[in-house]
């Protein structure tokens, strides 16, 4: 079965897994433990390319107070090489240095909290 507990245990070890239905093929990220499509509860784990191409994104130049320092960003919707859909940051000083088809891979910030939650930081840096 699929925590989301050892989603971000996987992530830590700098692997991008999701869950993959049993019953119907359907693949999330992050994974949950029932198919959002068949509601099947037979949900194994996936892994998952760490490249895909930028669908959309917005220039974030005001950022929340915890990400004040990182400033500016995009945040990007990238479709993953098994056609499912995720969400991450890119750093960026103009709106011109990324475009919708751009291809990005996703770089992982291992956590360095004692605290819960220990979370990684999923980033995506520009693929040539």
């Amino acid at each position: 079965m699929v925590s989301i507990e050892e989603f971000y245990s996987k992530l830590n070890e700098g692997e991008l897994y999701g869950g993959k239905c049993s019953n119907c093929g359907n693949i999330t990220l992050p994974p949950r433990q029932i198919c959002p499509k068949c509601l099947s509860t037979q949900i194994d784990w996936y892994k998952l390319s760490m490249t895909g191409e930028v669908e959309s994104f917005t220039l974030i130049t005001v950022a929340p107070k915890n990400f004040e320092n990182e400033a500016p960003y995009a945040v990007c919707i990238v479709k993953i090489l098994e056609d499912v859909k995720f969400i991450g940051r890119i750093k960026i000083s103009s709106q011109n240095e990324i475009k919708v088809g751009d291809k990005v891979e996703f770089v992982i910030e291992k956590s360095i909290s004692n605290e819960w939650p220990m979370w990684p930081k999923i980033y995506l840096k520009k693929l040539n």
